[in-house]
Protein backbone atom coordinates (compact mmCIF):
# COMPACT_ATOMS: atom_id res chain seq x y z
CA UNK A 1 0.00 0.00 0.00
CA UNK A 2 1.67 3.71 -1.11
CA UNK A 3 2.63 5.67 1.75
CA UNK A 4 0.57 8.11 1.55
CA UNK A 5 -2.71 6.16 1.23
CA UNK A 6 -3.59 7.00 4.71
CA UNK A 7 -3.06 10.68 4.31
CA UNK A 8 -5.04 10.80 1.30
CA UNK A 9 -8.10 9.28 3.38
CA UNK A 10 -7.33 12.02 5.72
CA UNK A 11 -7.72 14.82 3.09
CA UNK A 12 -10.58 12.93 1.07
CA UNK A 13 -12.29 13.28 4.84
CA UNK A 14 -11.61 17.03 5.27
CA UNK A 15 -12.51 17.97 1.61
CA UNK A 16 -15.56 15.66 1.89
CA UNK A 17 -16.38 17.81 5.66
CA UNK A 18 -16.19 20.91 3.53
CA UNK A 19 -18.39 19.79 1.09
CA UNK A 20 -20.82 18.76 3.51
CA UNK A 21 -20.95 23.26 4.41
CA UNK A 22 -21.04 23.89 0.66
CA UNK A 23 -24.27 21.58 0.45
CA UNK A 24 -25.85 23.04 3.38
CA UNK A 25 -25.32 27.41 2.76
CA UNK A 26 -26.21 26.29 -1.15
CA UNK A 27 -29.07 24.39 -0.25
CA UNK A 28 -30.40 27.20 2.46
CA UNK A 29 -29.38 30.08 -0.07
CA UNK A 30 -31.58 28.76 -2.33
CA UNK A 31 -34.83 28.37 0.38
CA UNK A 32 -34.24 31.88 1.11
CA UNK A 33 -34.17 33.06 -2.49
CA UNK A 34 -37.11 31.32 -3.21
CA UNK A 35 -37.05 27.75 -3.85
CA UNK A 36 -38.78 26.85 -1.20
CA UNK A 37 -41.56 25.32 -2.91
CA UNK A 38 -39.28 23.52 -5.16
CA UNK A 39 -36.83 22.21 -2.12
CA UNK A 40 -35.60 19.13 -4.19
CA UNK A 41 -34.12 21.21 -6.81
CA UNK A 42 -32.70 23.26 -4.28
CA UNK A 43 -30.91 19.89 -3.21
CA UNK A 44 -29.94 18.73 -6.42
CA UNK A 45 -28.45 21.74 -6.97
CA UNK A 46 -26.28 21.60 -3.86
CA UNK A 47 -25.47 18.17 -4.19
CA UNK A 48 -24.10 18.79 -6.97
CA UNK A 49 -22.08 22.52 -5.93
CA UNK A 50 -20.59 19.87 -3.15
CA UNK A 51 -19.65 17.32 -5.71
CA UNK A 52 -17.75 19.97 -8.06
CA UNK A 53 -16.59 21.87 -5.13
CA UNK A 54 -15.09 18.25 -3.64
CA UNK A 55 -13.69 17.75 -6.91
CA UNK A 56 -12.05 21.21 -7.03
CA UNK A 57 -10.66 20.57 -3.97
CA UNK A 58 -10.00 17.05 -4.27
CA UNK A 59 -7.84 17.20 -7.42
CA UNK A 60 -4.81 19.26 -6.29
CA UNK A 61 -5.11 18.46 -2.36
CA UNK A 62 -5.70 15.02 -2.24
CA UNK A 63 -4.52 13.56 -4.80
CA UNK A 64 -2.03 16.32 -6.44
CA UNK A 65 -3.54 16.68 -9.50
CA UNK A 66 -4.17 18.88 -12.34
CA UNK A 67 -8.09 19.58 -12.98
CA UNK A 68 -9.58 17.43 -16.13
CA UNK A 69 -12.70 17.71 -17.51
CA UNK A 70 -12.76 13.55 -17.77
CA UNK A 71 -12.01 13.37 -13.96
CA UNK A 72 -14.77 16.14 -13.01
CA UNK A 73 -17.09 13.72 -14.75
CA UNK A 74 -15.87 10.76 -13.83
CA UNK A 75 -15.96 12.25 -9.99
CA UNK A 76 -19.39 12.85 -10.85
CA UNK A 77 -20.18 9.36 -11.12
CA UNK A 78 -18.26 8.09 -8.66
CA UNK A 79 -20.08 10.67 -6.22
CA UNK A 80 -23.51 8.90 -7.07
CA UNK A 81 -22.40 5.37 -6.23
CA UNK A 82 -21.66 6.52 -3.24
CA UNK A 83 -24.31 8.51 -2.64
CA UNK A 84 -26.63 4.61 -4.23
CA UNK A 85 -24.33 2.82 -1.69
CA UNK A 86 -24.92 5.48 1.29
CA UNK A 87 -28.98 5.72 0.64
CA UNK A 88 -28.98 1.62 0.27
CA UNK A 89 -27.25 0.94 3.40
CA UNK A 90 -29.99 3.47 5.08
CA UNK A 91 -32.74 2.08 4.22
CA UNK A 92 -31.89 -1.23 5.03
CA UNK A 93 -30.56 -0.33 8.83
CA UNK A 94 -33.97 1.77 8.78
CA UNK A 95 -36.33 -0.01 6.68
CA UNK A 96 -34.60 -3.71 7.37
CA UNK A 97 -33.51 -3.51 10.88
CA UNK A 98 -35.73 -1.16 12.41
CA UNK A 99 -32.77 1.35 13.39
CA UNK A 100 -33.45 4.74 14.58
CA UNK A 101 -32.97 6.85 11.43
CA UNK A 102 -30.06 9.38 12.62
CA UNK A 103 -28.20 6.81 13.51
CA UNK A 104 -29.04 4.60 10.26
CA UNK A 105 -27.39 7.95 8.99
CA UNK A 106 -24.55 8.45 10.48
CA UNK A 107 -23.60 4.56 10.13
CA UNK A 108 -24.33 5.15 6.13
CA UNK A 109 -22.03 8.09 5.35
CA UNK A 110 -18.70 6.12 5.86
CA UNK A 111 -20.31 3.09 3.79
CA UNK A 112 -20.76 5.56 0.45
CA UNK A 113 -17.75 7.71 1.65
CA UNK A 114 -15.91 4.57 1.24
CA UNK A 115 -16.95 3.71 -2.02
CA UNK A 116 -16.81 7.16 -3.28
CA UNK A 117 -12.82 7.25 -1.96
CA UNK A 118 -12.11 3.95 -3.47
CA UNK A 119 -13.67 5.04 -6.88
CA UNK A 120 -11.72 8.87 -6.62
CA UNK A 121 -8.35 6.48 -5.46
CA UNK A 122 -8.42 3.65 -8.20
CA UNK A 123 -10.58 4.99 -11.08
CA UNK A 124 -10.96 8.96 -11.15
CA UNK A 125 -7.15 9.82 -9.96
CA UNK A 126 -5.26 6.51 -9.95
CA UNK A 127 -4.21 6.40 -13.72
CA UNK A 128 -3.31 9.94 -14.01
CA UNK A 129 -0.11 11.34 -13.49
CA UNK A 130 0.31 13.54 -10.42
CA UNK A 131 0.89 17.18 -11.08
CA UNK A 132 4.05 17.03 -9.17
CA UNK A 133 5.48 13.95 -11.13
CA UNK A 134 9.07 14.32 -12.29
CA UNK A 135 9.37 17.48 -9.82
Amino acid sequence: MPSDFFGKIIRFGVVGASGVVVNAGVFRTLLWAGLDHRSMIAQAAAIEASILSNYLLNAPFTFRQRYALTALWNFNVASAGGAGVQLGTYALLVHGYAMQKVLADLLAIPCGTAITFGASYFWVFGKRKSANAGH
